[in-house]
């Protein structure tokens, strides 16, 4: 069954670009964060990061976590959050 699952998860990944892995593998290491936080990791501009997390929210690879103020800017935005699978969920 590992091997299955394994493989499973790995036909989803190759289904990503290089820009959707990196905003994935991004939101993955900071947790919970919103766009100008991905940005801010990826060093990349903010209109790179957006089209790209957009299509992963669309495929179901992350969820909206929360709706809160940035410290910085006061304006309410949404953090984002990669899902946690059934799959991990029986690992504990």
């Amino acid at each position: 069954m590992y091997q299955e699952t394994s493989y499973e998860a790995y036909k989803t990944l190759e289904k990503l670009n290089e820009k959707q892995l990196s905003v994935l593998e991004a939101i993955r290491k900071l947790g919970t964060c919103n766009d100008k936080e991905i940005a801010k990791l990826l060093w990349w501009p903010i209109n790179r990061i957006t089209p790209r997390r957009g299509e992963l929210a669309e495929m179901g690879k992350i969820v909206e976590a929360e709706r809160k103020k940035d410290p910085e800017t006061n304006r309410t935005v949404i953090y984002w959050k990669v899902p946690v699978t059934e799959y991990q969920l029986q690992l504990f």
